[in-house]
């Protein structure tokens, strides 16, 4: 393979070479076409600056159905125009199933099909690696912990042998150093991991030697990096390029993509929990209060004893607040209008903060200073480590109040809330401030910047258009460079499955009736053999309808968290394979990656639509500030999020073109209700039964 060869000719290569090494490779249209549109969005990107002025359409939205194909479809051209053009490829999906996936199967055989093959590495967060000081400090007492019991006649603490053996598994390189490759406990590793706050970069005594930074390296020398949206997100906040590779020389894939405007959402939102960081705040102020007047550490003092006092003065009037007196109470700010006690006192948090996180960088920048050319202390390293922290405390007390004090004069209104929560004995508050959607911030961070972006995912419309998930992550704010595509299914799903809508008294608005209902129901569908999966919303009925099924039923049937969804699957799948029926209980989590093909689902039953109920502060104040803008939110967020999470349900039955089943659902809705109708239109043609 020359750059004489076009890249249509290198696809076409590499896809006979698979035909070759799989004999059940076969050609599918659909996947055809995905593998063109991809190869052809990355093939034109040009840098942001000039993808502008162009208008080339560098951003593609893939909605790819189960049988599609879809992992080679991306891999494939990606792996080739990157190569081609000398950039980076960055997978990222929502799942460790997927990057698993990627890494132990289709990567592996794409490197045998790929002529002079391919390299690739997850990219993990820091805290998925060992720190090394963290460890050497550990290891020390628990060596000294272990002569002692020794000594006396008796034998060292499991915990204690246990970072002994890690220390020694490391030094002897036997161990890498990721927690993926050994069993450890989780109290174990928050002792010798750390996050980018108590890190020390390159300043650490065992920078050179650090199992982060050695596999950091190593992502700048290979062809794919697959890593998570978490992870993804974070270095976008970075601004690019901290964590993964530059925005503007990489292809981006993300897979999994109709989870990004969430998991962003999350992301770019901001907190602090008011006692806790009052009490830091206080600890701040005491460890630098014996500073020299006119220091940089007496900055931090003054900047911080002030905004103690501010602190405290907010807590000691939530405490007043009747309406935040119990666990879990929520004090929420409609249209995101503060009463003006708090604008004035906020206005000087807002100020102290800004004041203390400017003398704890300009501290955090001395230090740095201090400690270029020497091998720093222990103890300078755990003040290098504190004041990281410091910071990013400060910081989120910053950012948080800079939202607060925001009007909601931007396109999208900023979500406010204040909720009771109750760690230990002591009650604390939680303030909190949020966009109500991810779209500005992932255009800023992600979509203005990367070379080229392909979203992808079996279901990323929503009552058959792309007109919300566009809306929710940015791209309906660049529609000169974006391009979709519903590719079509493989499955011929009229004479595969068929979608039963039985006769039901009760609505799920009776929410006792139909539980009743349910449990007087299900009993008759449940498979002489085969597998079946019920589907539920809300954790209290699933509860209810297995404590009061007959005996028969209860015995054949398992509910997640009776144990591991890893665990559950495997035994309904022997139960299966020797001829016996197995039926799973199962909430939202069981709607995606569930992959039970052939007789492991022979039937998919849906409990109840899922609507999602606006009760998080965040949904409210999208609704409310919908609603007063005339706009319905029931038809612009509620039902199209409703019918997508059906797809996701439906989308458990046929896995196969081989695969036949039916689907229930048990809410009247879809067969009496204005908008059913809508749902089912969305839904694969299904053969439809609806009792009457």
């Amino acid at each position: 393979m020359t750059n004489q060869t076009s890249i249509k000719e290198q696809i076409d290569e590499v896809l006979a070479n698979l035909k070759n090494k799989l004999p059940s490779y076969r050609e599918r249209p659909a996947q055809k076409v995905m593998i063109a549109e991809i190869a052809k969005a990355q093939w034109v990107a040009l840098p942001p600056a000039n993808d502008f002025k162009n208008n080339v359409k560098s951003l593609l939205v893939a909605e790819a159905p189960t049988g599609t194909g879809k992992s080679q479809s991306y891999l494939v051209p990606s792996i080739l125009v990157a190569r081609r053009q000398n950039k980076k490829l960055v997978v990222s999906s929502a799942t460790v199933k997927l990057q698993q996936q990627l890494c132990d199967s289709d990567l592996p055989l794409l490197n045998d099909c790929i002529p002079g093959g391919i390299t690739y590495l997850i990219a993990k967060g820091r805290r998925r690696y060992v720190c090394t000081s963290r460890l050497e400090k550990e290891v020390s007492g628990a060596s000294q912990m272990s002569l002692a019991a020794e000594s006396n006649g008796g034998t060292a603490a499991k915990s204690d042998e246990a970072i002994i053996t890690l220390y020694k598994s490391l030094k002897d390189k036997s161990w890498d150093g990721e927690r993926d490759s050994v069993k450890v406990d989780d109290g174990i590793w928050a002792d010798i991991s750390t996050d980018s706050n108590g890190c020390n970069g390159n300043r650490c005594a065992n920078f050179k030697e650090c199992p982060f930074f050695l596999a950091r390296a190593q992502l700048e020398k290979v062809d794919v990096i697959v890593t998570n949206h978490d992870l993804l997100l974070s270095d976008l906040k970075l601004g690019g390029g901290v964590i993964l590779t530059k925005p503007d020389e990489t292809h981006y894939v993300i897979d999994e993509a109709h989870h990004l405007p969430e998991k962003a959402l999350s992301g770019f939102a901001s907190n602090y929990a008011a006692n806790a960081t009052l009490r830091m705040t206080e600890k701040m102020a005491n460890d630098h209060a014996k500073s020299q007047a006119g220091s940089t550490s007496h900055a931090i003092y003054t900047a911080a004893d002030s905004l103690a006092n501010y602190l405290n003065d907010f807590s000691l009037g939530l405490v007043q607040l009747e309406s935040l007196k119990k666990k879990g109470d929520v004090l929420r700010f409609p249209f995101g209008v503060l009463p003006d006690e708090f604008n004035e006192l906020g206005a000087l948090i807002h100020a102290g903060s800004k004041q203390l996180v400017e003398s704890l960088e300009a501290y955090a920048e001395m230090l740095n200073e201090n400690a270029q050319g020497s091998e720093v202390s222990e103890k300078d390293q755990k003040e290098m480590m504190e004041t990281n922290i410091y910071l990013d405390r400060a910081l989120s007390i910053y950012s948080t109040w800079d939202y607060l004090l925001s009007s909601n004069s931007g396109r999208f209104p900023i979500a406010k809330w204040i909720e009771t929560i109750q760690p230990g004995r002591d009650v604390d508050f939680v303030i909190s401030a949020s966009p109500v959607s991810s779209a500005d911030s992932l255009k800023k961070a992600f979509l203005d910047k990367a070379l080229s972006v392909v979203l992808t995912s079996a279901t990323i419309t929503a009552l058959g258009k792309f007109d919300l998930f566009l809306e929710q992550s940015g791209l309906s704010l660049l529609p000169g460079r974006v391009k979709t595509i519903a590719l079509p299914s493989p499955f011929d799903f009229k004479r595969q499955g068929k979608l039963v809508i039985p006769k039901m008294k009760h609505s799920p608005k009776d929410a006792d009736g139909h539980t009743t209902e349910l449990i007087e129901k299900l009993p008759n569908i449940y498979p002489k053999k085969g597998g079946m999966l019920v589907i539920f919303t809300s954790r209290k009925q699933m509860e209810a309808v297995r404590a009061a099924l007959p005996n028969e039923c209860q015995q054949v049937t398992m509910m997640q968290g009776d144990d591991s969804l890893t665990a559950m699957i495997q035994k309904h799948k022997t139960l299966i394979d020797n001829a016996l029926p197995s039926v799973m209980f199962g909430l939202q989590s069981m709607a995606e990656g569930v992959d039970l093909p052939s007789d492991y689902c022979v039937r998919v039953v849906i409990a109840k639509l899922p609507f999602d109920v606006p009760s998080d502060p965040i949904a409210k104040a999208y609704s409310e500030w919908l609603e007063a803008n005339k706009r319905n939110s029931f038809n612009e967020i509620s039902l199209p999020a409703a019918s997508r999470k059906l797809a996701q349900y439906a989308g458990r039955l046929i896995r196969r073109e081989d695969d036949f089943g039916d689907i229930y659902c048990f809410d009247n809705r879809l067969a009496n209700s204005r908008f059913g109708q809508m749902l089912i239109d969305a839904l694969p043609p299904f053969a439809l039964e609806i009792g009457r």
